[in-house]
C-alpha cells in the first residue's frame, strides 16, 4: 500500500496538561508523534520493541511503552511525559536525586528511568529493594552495558503504512473484518502485533483497534470461576483481587509477564490469541482448563484451551473475521497447591528457556489431582497429561515426583537458540517440572 493511498488519522491528546491535535498517518507510534510531531523530545527511543524502558510515557495514569503503542491508540488520552514531571523550574525529587545520587550518567535513559521510578513512588511510597529492582527491570542503562541499541534493530522497526480502523461496537468491527478479510487484522493491545508489524513479519493494510468497543474489560467471580474479557490488561490480571481469591495462579502468571509497561498495555484476549509459545499464561491456561470464547458476524463459539486451541508458532483457533471476547477459567480444587516457575538464562523480564506451571492435590496423603503445562518447549504451549498417569492414587515421594517429571521428555521438541540447545532445554524442562511438582505436592 503506497502512502498516497493512506488516510490520515486525527489525533487528539492532552500532554503535561496542554491539548494537542493532529492528523498522522496510521503506523506512526506514539513516540515518534510526541518527538517528531509535538517537538516534546525529552522522551527518547533505543530499543523500538519495548523492551529498554528508555521510551516511558504515563498514559491514563499508567506507564507505557510508547514505541510499541500507535499514537492513534492513544486519541484522547491524557498523557504525561518526562516535560510534565517538573514543577516550573523546581525539579521533582527523583530528579534531584538522580543528581545528587548519580543515578544517570549519559542520560538518555534517564527520562525513562524517572517515568517509571516516579510511577513507583506514586504506588508505593516507600518500596524496598527488591520491590524497586522487580519495577524497574525493564529500564536499562547502556552506560552500564546492559544493552547496545543498534542502528539496523530501529531501521528493522519501520512499518508499512495501513487503514487504522477504530470501531465502537463489535458488530462494526466484525463488519470491517467482513469487508477487509485476509488484508485486516484485530488490534487488542498490540504489544506482539505492532512489534511482528515494525519487523516485516506480518504485513497488513487494515488494522480494526478494539480500544473503542466497550463491554470488553472485565473481571467476574462466578461462584465456579472467573470470567475475564478479553480487553482486561495483563497488569490487572496481575494485581486484582478478585482473581487473587478465586484462582491466585493467574496472579502469579500474569505478573510474570514481561514488565509492567508492557502488562499495562498487552490484554488478556490479544495474548491468547497472539499464539506466542514462549508467553507465561498459556501453560496455566492449560493447567486451569481455561475456555477461549470468540465471536464473529455468524454468531459466537466457545473453546477448550486443552482442544487444541494453540496450533502452532503464532497459530491459534481464532479464524478469519473472528474476535477473542473473552476467557472463562474455572476455580482451582479445594486444597489445591500451585505454582508457575521458569528458567531465564538472562533479565526477568525476557523470554523463558523453559516456564512450568503446575497444581497439585494431596487428600489423606494420596495425590488425587495434579496437572502441568508447559510453555517454550514445543511450537505450542503443551498439557502434560502423562504426569497423571504416574502420580494420581498414590502417596507422593520425590522417586515418584522424579519418574512424574521425566515423562515431559517426551512433550519437548524446543528450537535451538542462544538461550540453549534442544536437548539443554528438553533437560531442563524436566528439571523444572520436578521443581514444580515438589512444590505443589508438599515436598
Amino acid at each position: 500500500m503506497t502512502t498516497e493511498t493512506v488516510a490520515r488519522v486525527p489525533v487528539a491528546v492532552t500532554i503535561n496538561g496542554t491539548e494537542y491535535s493532529a492528523e498522522v498517518p496510521p503506523r506512526r507510534t506514539l513516540v515518534d508523534f510526541i518527538r517528531y510531531d509535538l517537538g516534546l523530545t525529552g522522551t527518547k527511543e533505543a530499543c523500538s520493541v519495548g523492551v529498554c524502558g528508555i521510551c516511558t510515557v504515563e498514559m491514563d495514569g499508567v506507564i507505557v511503552s510508547s514505541c510499541i503503542l500507535l499514537a492513534v491508540q492513544a486519541n484522547g488520552a491524557q498523557i504525561t511525559t518526562i516535560e510534565g514531571v517538573a514543577d516550573g523550574e523546581k525539579l521533582h525529587p527523583l530528579q534531584e536525586a538522580f543528581m545528587n545520587f548519580g543515578g544517570f550518567q549519559c542520560g538518555i535513559c534517564t527520562p525513562g528511568q524517572i517515568m517509571a521510578s516516579r510511577a513507583l513512588l506514586e504506588q508505593n511510597p516507600d518500596p524496598t529493594e527488591d520491590e524497586i529492582k522487580d519495577w524497574m527491570m525493564g529500564n536499562l542503562c547502556r552506560c552500564t552495558g546492559y544493552y547496545k541499541i543498534i542502528e539496523s534493530i530501529q531501521k528493522a522497526g519501520e512499518m508499512r503504512d495501513f487503514q487504522f480502523h477504530t470501531p465502537s461496537t463489535l458488530a462494526e468491527a466484525h463488519s470491517l473484518l467482513g469487508e477487509y478479510g485476509e488484508e485486516a487484522r484485530v488490534l487488542s493491545g498490540g504489544t506482539g502485533l505492532i512489534n511482528m508489524m515494525k519487523q516485516d513479519l506480518i504485513y497488513v493494510d487494515h488494522l480494526v483497534s478494539l480500544q473503542n468497543v466497550g463491554g470488553l474489560n472485565y473481571i467476574r467471580s462466578t461462584g465456579e470461576g472467573l470470567q475475564i474479557g478479553g480487553r482486561t490488561t495483563q497488569q490487572e490480571m496481575a494485581t486484582s483481587s478478585v482473581v487473587h481469591e478465586n484462582n491466585p495462579l493467574l496472579n502469579e502468571t500474569y505478573g510474570e509477564v514481561a514488565t509492567v509497561r508492557v502488562r499495562n498495555s498487552a490484554t488478556v484476549g490479544g495474548g491468547v490469541a497472539h499464539g506466542d509459545p514462549a508467553q507465561d499464561p498459556p501453560p496455566t491456561l492449560l493447567v486451569l482448563d481455561a475456555s477461549v470464547h470468540v465471536a464473529s458476524a455468524n454468531g459466537e463459539r466457545t473453546v477448550k484451551v486443552r482442544d487444541g486451541w494453540f496450533v502452532d508458532y503464532y497459530t491459534t483457533g481464532v479464524e478469519e473475521g473472528e474476535i477473542v471476547t473473552g476467557i472463562t477459567v474455572p476455580g482451582a480444587p479445594a486444597n489445591a497447591k500451585t505454582a508457575y516457575i521458569k528458567f531465564l538464562p538472562r533479565t526477568a523480564d525476557d523470554y523463558p528457556t523453559v516456564a512450568v506451571s503446575a497444581l497439585g492435590v494431596v487428600d489423606g496423603g494420596v495425590v488425587t489431582d495434579v496437572r502441568v503445562g508447559l510453555g517454550a518447549v514445543n511450537s505450542t504451549a503443551v498439557y502434560a497429561e502423562s504426569v497423571a498417569g504416574v502420580l494420581v492414587g498414590k502417596a507422593p515421594t520425590a522417586d515418584l515426583v522424579r519418574e512424574a517429571a521425566e515423562t515431559v521428555r517426551d512433550l519437548c521438541a524446543p528450537t535451538p537458540d542462544f538461550r540453549g540447545s534442544a536437548e539443554y532445554k528438553t533437560d531442563m524442562a524436566v528439571v523444572f517440572t520436578r521443581r514444580a511438582l515438589t512444590r505443589v505436592l508438599g515436598l
